[in-house]
């Protein structure tokens, strides 16, 4: 932001020098990046008095003018058509560097000589175009600097100012700051208004439908006004500060939201439909072209400024050309509101455009201010434009501003500031910042925080000010004393350092997603609408919809990433996050758990001369998770059937339980949601309740000495029930002999002739060994022949021939 020094002179009186300023600016947290001294450039630039206007003898379009620079009268050569006999011009004499670089020397031209220059605002730097050379008002004095008559005998701080401190950006604002550690008077700007003109309530209706977006809106008319030209004095003040002079009534809200840091508008009212101003969201879809001449689509829920029929504004980001001020305005609406920052910063950052006003409202304007500025401004441009002020101004103010309030303690000044501060000097900081303080009881004030100061919110933050106006190099430095302890991590943390590590080793690769999504995605899941997983937490201010409410699972965000991935040629592509889910709870703000989710899809054996490809199914992240489960120590898992999910395959995903602790599932995705997602080849996921699993691990790996005894092996294959899980036979046979039953491995399942219809044939291979002895073929056949009899019992289980 660029602040002038001339300008911050008419509200505080200043001492220091730019430089020492710059200093003070920067140490109170307003840092200056640079300091500019607007005349530089100008040395040997003067006011001209142009006597006589000849034509050159060797040219039909150079003028050969005689003059009157003060001192002396001089001859300049000139190629510029707008100047006549009697103009007050800007001359550069013999020695002036311009700004845009140019020397000036005595030159012949033509076989004339000239002895200066006479200049455009191009070449002084003043404009990007020109038409010709500047004409200077009729009372200039020849000889006079022109950095005087244009107001360059001036000083322009660039400050960078962090986001938190919109009560600085506009120079009322830094005065204040400057009143704050000077403790020189504070005059406030003038906003007297003669109102001439009729009831503003017979010429206008504005209605407000979306007041949390809007808290507040004011309006006022000016009518009879002429456009022209706003003064020189305005547009040295704008061009100084980087901005366009355009016209008097524009001018008018680009300097009052430069003085005072509050964004107004001007509509011109004949161009208005039906007397009425409605501020309502947009609806999907709909068009405005805006004043920079591009017509922009808007989304659902952006705010608008409307009249009877038509938007006429982006609210609070730029008007629309259809209502533009230009040379025909006769009558002038004059808008100020008070927009949600949220709001204005969502609708900025997704029309990519970025003014002077939005920059404003997205960090937050004084919505008590906004009345000074709006009768401010009435004020210009009545004395400017020569216009009547309607008696009055709409103001809907719905929910009036009220003042929070802070308790500070002496003592946790004292305690982070490490000095002692009288209480009355912690008062005067506050209150030169124009802060209300009162008394509290044991060394407590009670600080009540002024609208413009968006930023105080907590006693840490009054801290701060009181530190920075008391001021930082007046804080003795002392030396640090404490005892370092060296630091540690937790069993959960370790362990789940483990999971990340062991998953890398099996090709997944870590992601981390935002803490939100779109609640649609949930549609895409297919869950039904009272599934736990729709008990969401809702953001009050998005940026957008795909970040308007917390998560309640992790796999939205993976799926679409691996569908982004997919689309990118990826393949054998795995992914997996740690991160927490977030649940609405009648006990608690939020019901937060700590989950582990992946996905994976794609070749899990690439071809080869000696191998054909193999798609990754079910049973290799099945093993995965297995060598992940023994790696933690958990020597039991129990894998059953699961068709309670919906947006997994009925016929092929798991529930994963040990003992009678459910650990999560594992399963392919159902086709619709695939479909849903938009993912071209089949996906297997899993979800894991990270609790649930670091209580159930033991983090050992047990050690046992090798059996030295010999192991034997038995194959039985078993015709049984279709409905059997294979699981269910798994567990039997090792509950069976746990003592001597080291292994059981499903190595054949088959379905056909001549197995009867609705069973199927299972096949496993058990390994016997003792620990104590060897066994013989008799024990083994005993232990066999008992594990064949329970599953014939227990499961209608016969052995095949």
């Amino acid at each position: 932001m660029l602040i002038s020094l001339n300008w911050l002179k008419e509200f505080i009186s200043i001492d220091e020098s730019p430089d020492e300023l710059s200093g003070r600016l920067t140490m109170a947290g307003l840092e200056v990046e640079s300091v500019r001294d607007l005349a530089e450039g100008f040395d040997r630039l003067v006011v001209g008095h142009i006597l006589r206007k000849d034509p050159h003898p060797d040219s039909d379009h150079l003028t050969l003018c005689r003059v009157d620079v003060g001192k002396d009268e001089v001859q300049i050569i000139c190629g510029a058509a707008n100047h006549r006999q009697g103009d007050k011009v800007v001359v550069a004499l013999p020695g002036a560097r311009l700004p845009n670089g140019m020397e000036i020397v005595p030159a012949g031209i033509r076989g004339v000589e000239s002895f200066g220059m006479i200049c455009s605002e191009k070449e002084m730097g003043l404009s990007d175009t020109s038409e010709g050379v500047m004409i200077l008002p009729g009372d200039a004095v020849p000889g006079t600097p022109a950095a005087e008559i244009l107001g360059r005998n001036d000083t322009v701080f660039e400050i960078d100012l962090t986001p938190n401190r919109p009560d600085c950006l506009s120079h009322f604002g830094v005065a204040r700051e400057i009143a704050a550690w000077t403790g020189n008077a504070l005059k406030e700007p003038a906003a007297v208004v003669e109102e001439k003109g009729p009831e503003i309530s017979t010429l206008i209706d504005v209605n407000v439908r979306e007041p949390d977006l809007c808290p507040r809106y004011a309006c006022r008319v000016i009518e009879n006004v002429t456009i022209a030209p706003s003064p020189p004095w305005m547009q040295e003040r704008l061009r100084a500060v980087g901005l366009r002079p355009i016209n008097n009534v524009v001018d008018v809200t680009n300097y009052l939201l430069m003085e005072l840091g509050h964004p107004l508008h001007a509509f011109d009212f004949d161009l208005l439909k039906g007397n009425r101003i409605e501020v309502r969201r947009a609806g999907e879809g709909e068009k405005i072209r805006t004043l920079d001449e591009v017509e922009r689509t808007l989304d659902e829920g952006m705010l608008l400024i409307c009249d009877g029929k038509k938007p006429v504004a982006v609210a609070g980001v730029m008007g629309g050309g259809n209502s533009e001020v230009g040379n025909g305005t006769r009558r002038v609406l004059l808008e100020a509101a008070c927009f949600q920052p949220a709001s204005i910063r969502r609708t900025a950052k997704r029309l990519g455009l970025h003014s002077e006003s939005s920059h404003r409202f997205e960090r937050g304007t004084d919505i008590e201010g906004l009345a000074t500025a709006l009768d401010r401004a009435a004020s210009l441009i009545a004395a400017l434009a020569g216009g009547r002020v309607a008696k009055g101004r709409i103001d809907i103010y719905p929910a009036p501003f009220r003042e929070g309030v802070i308790p500070l303690r002496a003592a946790k000044v004292r305690d982070l500031l490490g000095i002692s501060l009288p209480a009355g000097e912690i008062r005067l900081i506050l209150e030169r910042l124009q802060l209300t303080v009162e008394e509290g009881d044991r060394e407590t004030l009670h600080v009540a925080i002024p609208p413009f100061r968006v930023d105080l919110e907590r006693e840490i933050d009054l801290i701060e000010e009181i530190a920075r106006i008391y001021g930082y190099n007046r804080i003795p430095s002392t030396r640090t004393r404490a005892t370092l302890e060296p630091g540690g991590t937790t069993r959960n943390r370790q362990l789940s350092m483990r999971i990340r590590r062991a998953l890398a080793a099996e090709g997944f690769f870590e992601t981390i997603h935002y803490s939100f999504h779109n609640p649609d995605d949930l549609d895409r899941l297919g869950l039904a609408p009272d599934d736990p997983l729709r008990r969401f937490i809702e953001i009050r201010n998005p940026l957008s919809r795909d970040q308007s409410v917390m998560r309640t699972t992790l796999l939205p965000a993976l799926l679409h990433n691996l569908r982004r991935n997919l689309k990118r040629s990826r393949s054998g592509l795995r992914l997996f996050e740690v991160g927490r889910t977030f649940e609405k709870s009648a006990d608690a703000p939020a019901l937060e758990k700590e989950r582990l989710a992946g996905v994976a899809a794609g070749a899990e054996v690439l071809p080869g001369w000696d191998r054909q490809e193999r798609e990754v199914d079910f049973f290799d992240l099945k093993s995965v998770l297995e060598r992940l489960f023994r790696g933690l120590g958990i020597s039991s898992t129990e894998w059953t059937a699961l068709e309670t999910v919906p947006f997994l395959h009925p016929g092929k995903s798991a529930l994963i339980r040990n003992g009678e602790t459910s650990l999560g599932y594992l399963g392919e995705l159902h086709p619709e949601a695939m479909k849903r997602f938009e993912l071209p080849q089949r996906v297997l996921c899993f979800d894991i309740d990270l609790e649930a699993l670091f209580r159930a691990a033991s983090g050992k790996i047990i050690y046992r000495p090798a059996i030295r005894f010999p192991a034997v092996e038995r194959d039985i294959a078993l015709v049984l029930p279709d409905t059997v899980p294979a699981g269910s036979i798994d567990k039997a046979i090792r509950e069976s002999a746990p003592g001597l039953i080291r292994d059981v491995r499903l190595f054949d399942l088959y379905r056909g002739k001549p197995i009867p219809e609705g069973r199927k044939s299972l096949a496993f291979s058990i390994r016997f060994q003792a620990e104590d002895r060897t066994l013989t073929d008799s024990e083994v056949n005993d232990v066999r022949d008992g594990i064949v009899k329970k599953l014939e019992n227990e499961f209608d289980a016969t052995l095949r021939d």
